[in-house]
């Protein structure tokens, strides 16, 4: 930048390059035979100078702004192209994914609706299997019921069975005492003839002979009875606490 220098005359700067173009005129003006003119800027000149120094210098950050604002201008085109593909690629993308989200959504109501249908079957279904179970169940008690008043019949009637021939077995007990008695009684009475015959030396007919030994015969099967009524007891000992029917209520009480 120039230096200013102040004059008296006003106090006004005058750049000190006056100075120099002062002495360039004055050395052009100069003439050949030696002599020296002095010319003296006018001040018109020097702010023609000075407005020429100050618009150089205040255009070269001008012409540095406008190719920024320049270059910015173009990445703000750039940039707003950018945006305008980007919203027209978005709403692209918004509508089929409301185009989507409209599928989906129909296909759920409906899975929702059938879904519904199905629960609304089930419901059905389980009140009715619940019925037949209530129907089932009572079936079942009654069945019960009856079961048990059949198995304490057929309880009673084993007892009332069981008490008869016990009774049955003690007359036919003393039955048999009485057969085998008898057995005894006809056998000695049977020795008793044969032994008299013999010793008397009685020989009666055949058919006397025959009842002797008939006789005999019935006095051992009397005395045999007696013995197959031993074993059976002895078959009821070893059977003792063994019942012939179960007397339990049944398997479904």
């Amino acid at each position: 930048m120039a230096a200013f220098s102040f004059t008296k005359s006003g106090d006004q700067k005058v750049p000190e390059r006056e100075h120099t173009v002062r002495r360039a005129s004055t050395s052009s003006n100069a003439s050949p035979t030696g002599n020296t003119s002095l010319t003296y800027a006018t001040p018109l000149t020097g702010l023609i100078i000075l407005t020429t120094m100050f618009a150089s210098l205040t255009c070269i950050p001008y012409f540095a702004s406008r190719r920024h604002l320049l270059r910015l201008e173009g990445t703000i085109r750039e940039l707003s192209q950018t945006n305008r593909l980007m919203r027209r690629e978005l709403s692209l993308n918004a509508s089929r994914a409301q185009s989507r989200y409209d599928e989906q959504f129909t296909r759920l109501k409906e899975e929702v609706s059938q879904l519904g249908k199905g629960v609304v079957e089930v419901r059905g279904s389980l009140a009715q299997d619940s019925e037949r179970l209530s129907k089932f169940q009572s079936a079942l008690a009654e069945f019960r019921g009856e079961q048990r008043d059949v198995n304490s019949e057929l309880n009673s009637q084993l007892l009332f069975i069981k008490s008869e021939l016990t009774r049955q077995e003690e007359i036919n007990a003393n039955h048999e005492n009485h057969f085998r008695e008898i057995g005894a009684t006809l056998g000695d009475i049977a020795g008793f003839m044969h032994e008299m015959q013999i010793g008397y030396g009685l020989f009666p007919d055949t058919t006397k002979t025959q009842r002797v030994e008939s006789m005999r015969q019935v006095a051992l099967r009397l005395q045999s009875m007696g013995e197959q009524k031993d074993v059976k007891e002895t078959r009821k000992e070893q059977e003792q606490g063994k019942e012939p029917f179960e007397t339990s209520s049944g398997p479904f009480d």
